[in-house]
C-alpha cells in the first residue's frame, strides 16, 4: 500500500499557476466576445465552465476547483452579466450558474482523486508483486547453496582428525550458514505475504505440529534439546501447516541460539474454550525491550542490521500469527529464561 496519501485541500505553486492561468485564458476570450455580442453572459458561464473543469481535473485535491469556481462566479456576475461591473445576487440565473460551477468543480475534483487513488494503488500493488517474485528467485537461488554448506560443514566436523583451530572454524562456518538459512526461509515467507498470499488452512492436530516442528529443528539442529509435552486433550487448530511450521522454527531457533542454555527447551500447549497456547520456554537469560520492538516491527521498513540478523524471524513469525487469527506473545519467566506463547484459535478439542 503506498504511503503517500492523496491530500484532499493541498497547496501547491505549481497547481495555484495552473488554475491562474485557466481562469485567464476566459476571461480574455469572454473581453473579446464581449466586444462583438452585447449580452456575453452564457457564453462567458460555459466557458468559464470549462475552465472549472480542466482546473479541478489537473489540480490536487479540491481545494483549487472550488476555490476557482467561486471565483469564476464572481467574475461571471460581475464583469460579463447586465448590469456590468456590478455585483447582483437577485438574478436567478447567477446562482444557478454558482451552484452548477460548484457542483462541476466537487464532482470532478472526487473523480480524480480517486482515480488517482486507483491509480497509486496499482502502480504499490505491481511494485510489491514484482519485489516478491524478486526476492522468492533470489531466495530459491541461495537456499541451494546454503544449503550444501551446511551439510558440508556438518561432515566436516565430523572428523576427528581435524584441529581444533580448524574445528572452531568449521563450526562457525555451520553456524553462519543455519542463520543464513534461517533469514532466507523467513525472506521467501515475507516476499509470499507481501504478495497476497492465499492461505492452505486445514484442521491440524497440535501433536502432529510439534513432531514435525522438532524433526525440523532436529535435522539443522543435531545437538539442540527438545522436550515436548503432550496436552491432555486432543486438540485441533485451523492452520497453514507450512507456515505455523515456520512459526514453530522459528521460536525454537530463538530459544536455542539466544537461550544459550544446557538445560532442553520445553514445547507444551495450554487451552481454554476459545484458543489454544503453544508455549516454547527456555532457561537462558531472558528477553530484553528488543523483543516487542521486533514482534511488532512491520515487514521491509528497517535498516537495522540487528533487526534484520536477529529480530526478522520474530517479526515474520508475528505476522504468520496474525493471519491465522492469533499473536504472538513473549515474557520472562519467574525464575530463569523467556517464554514465547502463539495464541491461537481452537477448532476443537477430543478428550482422549
Amino acid at each position: 500500500m503506498n504511503d503517500r496519501k492523496i491530500k484532499i485541500f493541498t497547496f501547491s505553486w505549481k497547481d495555484t499557476l495552473l488554475s491562474l492561468i485557466l481562469l485567464m485564458i476566459p476571461f480574455g476570450l469572454c473581453y473579446l466576445i464581449q466586444i462583438y455580442i452585447e449580452d456575453s453572459a452564457i457564453y462567458s458561464s460555459l466557458l468559464f465552465l470549462f475552465s472549472i473543469f480542466l482546473i479541478s481535473r489537473f489540480t490536487n485535491g479540491y481545494l483549487y476547483g472550488i476555490v476557482s469556481s467561486i471565483i469564476a462566479s464572481f467574475i461571471v456576475n460581475y464583469a460579463f452579466t447586465i448590469p456590468y461591473f456590478e455585483l447582483s445576487f437577485s438574478i436567478p440565473a447567477y446562482i444557478l450558474t454558482f451552484f452548477v460551477m460548484l457542483a462541476i468543480a466537487i464532482l470532478t475534483s472526487v473523480m480524480t482523486t480517486r482515480i488517482m487513488a486507483e491509480e497509486s494503488i496499482k502502480i504499490e500493488a505491481e511494485k510489491e508483486r514484482m519485489r516478491g517474485n524478486f526476492l522468492q528467485s533470489v531466495s530459491h537461488d541461495l537456499r541451494t547453496p546454503l544449503t550444501s554448506i551446511l551439510g558440508n560443514s556438518t561432515n566436516l566436523a565430523k572428523n576427528e582428525k581435524i584441529s581444533e583451530n580448524d574445528m572452531k572454524a568449521i563450526i562457525a562456518i555451520k553456524e553462519e550458514a543455519e542463520n543464513l538459512l534461517g533469514m532466507v526461509e523467513n525472506v521467501l515467507s515475507i516476499s509470499k505475504i507481501n504478495t497476497n498470499l492465499k492461505l492452505s488452512m486445514h484442521e491440524e492436530l497440535v501433536e502432529e505440529l510439534f513432531e514435525e516442528a522438532i524433526h525440523r529443528f532436529k535435522n539443522r539442529y543435531i545437538d539442540a534439546k527438545v522436550l515436548a509435552q503432550v496436552p491432555d486433550k486432543i486438540l485441533f487448530v485451523n492452520v497453514d501447516s507450512k507456515l505455523f511450521g515456520q512459526i514453530l522454527n522459528n521460536l525454537l531457533e530463538n530459544a536455542y541460539i539466544h537461550g544459550k542454555s544446557d538445560l532442553p527447551i520445553i514445547l507444551y500447549a495450554e487451552y481454554d474454550k476459545s484458543f489454544v497456547y503453544i508455549k516454547i520456554k527456555d532457561f537462558g537469560p531472558g528477553i530484553t525491550d528488543d523483543v516487542d520492538r521486533y514482534l511488532n516491527q512491520s515487514l521491509f521498513v528497517s535498516d537495522d542490521y540487528d533487526y534484520l540478523y536477529k529480530g526478522i524471524g520474530l517479526s515474520v513469525s508475528n505476522t504468520i500469527a496474525k493471519l491465522h487469527g492469533g499473536i504472538i506473545q513473549a515474557s520472562n519467566n519467574p525464575d530463569v529464561g523467556a517464554t514465547f506463547t502463539i495464541k491461537i484459535p481452537v477448532v476443537k478439542s477430543v478428550e482422549k
